[in-house]
């Protein structure tokens, strides 16, 4: 038995011919339609990626690799609408935890000062801080060639698709 599979294109938007209202009509219109779009990707080490820029990149924020001392910047990213970290509930407690040196440090940054909601602004910076300890822990842990370090899930709804 053969099985057909459609590849999704990784651009959002793709230009699709459809009818107009009555099917009896010979006249096609372009129109523009949104895709759903999800991907799975497996960052490792074999290809030469960094996990901790790969998360920067994927938050839309700053994170430092302590193993090379290399700070990936992507503050600039405006496309991530939300992101979230899991940790198991017998991680060590000092990966979730936050010192008070780090947030007394982060709330003299322009960053911090220049941000409309100020709390919002402290929470998104102490969710990075955890990001970056867990993939710096990880970092130290999997030392192999071939580690694969985490994996990035990435989801794309269309607008036209929910009622407001």
């Amino acid at each position: 038995m053969q099985r057909a599979f459609r590849q999704i294109p990784f651009s959002f938007r793709e230009k699709v011919t459809c009818r107009k209202s009555k099917p009896d009509t010979a006249e096609r219109v372009k129109r523009i339609m949104a895709i759903f779009h999800y991907t799975v990707k497996i960052v490792g080490r074999s290809k030469g990626k960094s996990i901790i820029s790969a998360s920067a990149y994927l938050n839309g924020d700053v994170m430092k690799n302590e193993e090379t001392g290399r700070i990936s910047y992507y503050t600039s990213k405006k496309e991530v609408v939300y992101t979230s970290l899991l940790m198991c509930e017998n991680a060590p407690q000092e990966w979730q935890d936050v010192p008070a040196e780090n947030i007394r440090r982060f709330q003299k940054s322009a960053r911090y000062k220049r941000a409309d909601n100020k709390e919002i602004t402290l929470e998104k910076f102490k969710l990075t801080f955890q990001k970056q300890r867990l993939w710096n822990e990880v970092l130290k842990i999997e030392k192999t060639s071939d580690a694969q370090l985490g994996r990035s899930f990435e989801f794309s709804l269309p607008k036209e698709g929910f009622v407001k």
